[in-house]
C-alpha cells in the first residue's frame, strides 16, 4: 500500500490531473454521510487523472487517499462506505485499462485495498443492501480479484443477499441492474453458485420488473444483454420461459428510439442463446439481425459481427444471405500485409465454422463466400489435441472396438479435433464425428443427429471395461450423453 506521508506526491503535478486531497480535508467528518461524500469527491477528482496522461499514478493516489481516509474515519464507516470504495476503486481502474499497462496483482496497492475493505465489511454483511452486494460483485469481476481470496466464501454470501432480497419487501428488492450485475459478476469470476436457486430467483425477479407497471423499474437494453450473457456463461436455461419473455423484451428495445442495444449487447444475446441452445422465434431472430446490420458500418464492430455469425449458425438461424451481410461489414476492414490475416485467428474460426453450418452452397455462392473469407484470413489449424483430450479419445476408442464400429480416432475437422469419427459402413452416408463439448464445434441439427443412445451404449461400455460398478456406469453413460454427435465432411 502506498504510505499515507507519499499523498501529496501520488500524482503529477501537471494542470490536468489535480491532486488527491490533503491530509487536513478529511479531518471534519461527524457522520456516515460525510465519508460518502468525501469517497465521491476523491473519486471525482482520481476521475480526472486516470484520463490523463499518467493513469497508473491516479490510482495509486486514490488507493493511499481511500487507505488514509479508512484509518481516520475509523467507527464512521458503514457498509455504504465501504461498499462505495470498492465500486469507485473499481470504475476507476476500469476507466484506466485501456490507457494504461498497469494491472491489479496480488501484491498490488489494488490488491491490498480490496481485501482490506472486505475484511472490514464481513462483520457488517447482514446489513448489506442487494445495490451494494451486487456492486462489490460486479467490482470484484471489473478487478479480475475474487473476493474468496481475501475472506473465504463471502462471495456465496453476496450471493445470498441478493437471493434473500428477491423474497424481501418491494423497496428493498434488488433492481434489474442489480439482478444482471450479480449474475454477470458471478459468470466473469467462473464462480458457480453454492444455490442453484439464486439463478431461477433472479430470473423470476428480473421477468417480474419487465412487466414492471413503472417504466423506470423495467430492464435496459444493457441489463437485458449482461444477464442473458450470464445465464449463458453459467450454463442455466431456465425451463419456466423466462429467457423467451427476456428476449421478447429485448426484441421490443430494438424498436424504440434512444433504447437501441449497442453492437456488443446485439451480439452478446445472439451469443446466449447459441449456447443455451434456445428456440429463439423468428420475430426475435429477424430483430436481433437487423439491429445489428443496421449498425455505422464504417464503425469498428468486427468482433460482434463474427460473434453473431458463429451464434446465428450454432442456433441454426444462418441464412447465406445474413452471413454474406455480415461478410460484407467485415470487408470495410484496412488492407492489411499479405502475411498476416485481417482478423484474429478466433474470429476467423468463428466465420469459417459459420460458412461450414450452410453447406452445401450453390458453387457460385459458396465460391463468393469463400474468396471474400479467405481475403480476411486463411482457415486456421486447429490446436493439437491435449493430453486429457487424447486420454478421453484412447478410451472411447476402446469402446467403439468393443461395439465392433470402424472410427478413425482424433481426426482434425474444420477449426476443432474430433475424438472419433465413424466410418459409414456403405461407403456412402456421410460420417458420424463424436467430439466432447465446446464451442469450437457445432451441434447437428435436430434432423442431422443420431440419437444420444448410440453415445450411451459405447460410453456404457467404455466405463464397464474399466471395471467400474454396474450402476455407476449406467450413470456415468448417461450423464456424459451431452458430448456432441455431429455428422461433418473431413477437412
Amino acid at each position: 500500500m502506498v504510505p499515507t506521508c507519499q499523498l501529496q506526491c501520488s500524482l503529477s503535478h501537471d494542470k490536468d490531473e489535480p491532486l488527491v486531497m490533503q491530509d487536513s480535508r478529511f479531518q471534519n467528518m461527524h457522520r456516515p454521510a460525510h465519508v460518502t461524500a468525501r469517497i465521491k469527491e476523491q473519486q471525482r477528482m482520481a476521475s480526472a487523472g486516470v484520463r490523463g496522461r499518467q493513469p497508473d499514478k491516479a490510482l495509486l493516489g486514490f488507493y493511499a487517499s481511500m487507505e488514509h481516509l479508512c484509518s481516520v474515519a475509523g467507527p464512521l464507516l458503514n457498509h455504504i462506505n465501504l461498499s462505495a470504495i470498492i465500486t469507485a476503486t473499481a470504475q476507476l481502474w476500469t476507466s484506466a485499462q485501456a490507457k494504461s499497462s498497469f494491472k491489479p496483482g496480488g501484491n498490488s496497492a489494488a490488491f491490498e485495498l480490496f481485501c482490506s475493505i472486505l475484511l472490514q465489511l464481513e462483520p457488517m454483511l447482514p446489513d448489506v443492501g442487494a445495490r451494494e452486494a451486487s456492486n462489490i460483485l460486479w467490482s470484484s469481476a471489473k478487478l479480475g480479484l475474487s473476493p474468496d481470496a481475501s475472506v473465504p466464501g463471502v462471495t456465496d454470501a453476496l450471493a445470498a443477499k441478493v437471493l434473500q432480497l428477491t423474497k424481501a419487501a418491494a423497496r428493498r428488492q434488488p433492481s434489474a441492474q442489480s439482478c444482471a450485475n450479480s449474475l454477470w459478476a458471478l459468470a466473469s469470476l467462473g464462480h458457480e453458485p453454492a444455490d442453484r436457486g439464486l439463478v431461477d430467483a433472479v430470473c423470476n425477479h428480473f421477468v417480474m420488473l419487465i412487466r414492471h407497471h413503472h417504466a423506470r423499474q423495467r430492464p435496459t437494453s444493457q441489463e437485458v444483454s449482461n444477464m442473458m450473457w450470464a445465464l449463458g456463461e453459467l450454463n442455466h436455461a431456465r425451463p419456466d420461459g423466462a429467457a423467451s419473455v427476456i428476449l421478447e423484451w429485448f426484441t421490443g428495445l430494438c424498436k424504440l428510439p434512444g433504447q437501441k442495444p449497442n453492437a456488443q449487447e446485439l451480439s452478446n444475446t445472439l451469443f446466449a442463446c447459441a449456447v443455451l441452445r434456445l428456440q429463439v422465434k423468428e420475430h426475435v431472430s429477424t430483430a436481433l439481425v437487423g439491429g445489428l446490420l443496421s449498425l455505422d458500418r464504417a464503425s469498428n464492430y468486427n468482433q460482434a459481427y463474427c460473434n453473431a455469425a458463429w451464434s446465428l449458425a450454432v442456433s441454426g438461424m444462418l441464412s447465406s444471405e445474413i452471413f454474406h451481410a455480415l461478410l460484407e461489414r467485415l470487408r470495410l476492414l484496412p488492407l492489411v500485409e499479405p502475411a498476416h490475416d485481417a482478423l484474429p485467428r478466433q474470429h476467423l474460426f468463428q466465420l469459417y465454422q459459420a460458412l461450414d453450418s450452410l453447406q452445401p452452397l450453390p458453387s457460385v455462392a459458396a465460391q463468393q463466400m469463400q474468396d471474400m473469407l479467405g481475403n480476411l484470413g486463411q482457415r486456421p489449424l486447429p490446436h493439437p489435441q491435449q493430453d486429457a483430450h487424447s486420454s478421453v479419445s484412447r478410451r472411447l476408442g476402446l469402446a467403439l472396438k468393443q461395439l465392433g464400429l470402424a472410427f478413425t480416432p482424433d481426426v482434425p475437422l474444420s477449426g476443432y479435433w474430433a475424438n472419433a469419427v465413424l466410418q459409414p459402413r456403405d461407403g456412402v452416408t456421410d460420417p458420424i464425428v463424436l467430439a466432447t463439448e465446446s464451442l469450437h464445434c457445432f451441434r447437428n441439427k435436430d434432423d442431422r443427429c443420431v440419437r444420444e443412445r448410440l453415445l450411451c451404449i459405447s460410453l456404457l461400455v467404455f466405463h464397464l471395461w474399466m471395471q467400474l460398478p454396474l450402476m455407476y456406469a449406467i450413470i456415468l453413460g448417461y450423464a456424459h450423453s451431452s458430448c456432441l454427435l455431429q455428422q461433418s465432411k473431413l477437412v
